[in-house]
């Protein structure tokens, strides 16, 4: 390593040790919690993130954004049952903001599982979200598409292509 990189983990480590700290300061508040997690998954220790975050639920279970950030580190992992569980509990707890992603990142699971019905739910509820977003109305016409609800897929195709006429895509 050189000067410079000793120099970067070692601020690294004062800042893990300060957020830890201010945790211990106060237990129920929030927001150091979740920059420790932020930080060890953006480190690379997804397993230590998803530890914290568990924690975190322990002692603030109605956390949507702990959930939330749990479940983007569960699919990290590639544990698709355990991420679909938390965002979709992220999900049901209504946050104010974020609900587009939640509801975005649990189609796109479901996609992956080729659980299209449960895509098209969620594509279905972050259209409620958003309605005017193009990519959303998109992503259902797809799985409208793959399940064979041809009109339906249609219908979508050209909402997407009224909000955005340069969609190609659709």
């Amino acid at each position: 390593l050189t000067a410079e990189g000793k120099e970067l983990r070692g601020q690294w480590d004062i800042a893990l040790r300060d957020l830890e700290l201010a945790i211990g300061l106060d237990a129920v508040y929030e927001r150091p919690r979740l920059d420790l997690a932020g930080a060890l998954f953006e480190r690379g220790a997804v397993a230590d993130a998803v530890t914290v975050l568990t924690v975190t639920l322990a002692a603030i279970p109605d956390s949507g954004r702990a959930r939330y950030l749990r479940g983007l580190a569960y699919q990290r992992q590639g544990n698709v049952g355990a991420a679909m569980d938390d965002l979709g509990r992220a999900l049901a707890l209504e946050p104010l903001l974020g609900a587009n992603s939640v509801a975005q990142s649990i189609g796109a699971l479901r996609r992956s599982q080729q659980d299209y019905d449960g895509a098209i739910e969620a594509f279905s509820r972050r259209i409620a979200l958003v309605p005017n977003d193009a990519m959303a109305q998109h992503e259902l016409a797809e799985m409208y598409f793959r399940v064979g609800r041809l009109d339906e897929a249609l219908a979508e195709h050209t909402v997407a292509l009224m909000i955005d006429p340069r969609r190609a895509d659709s």
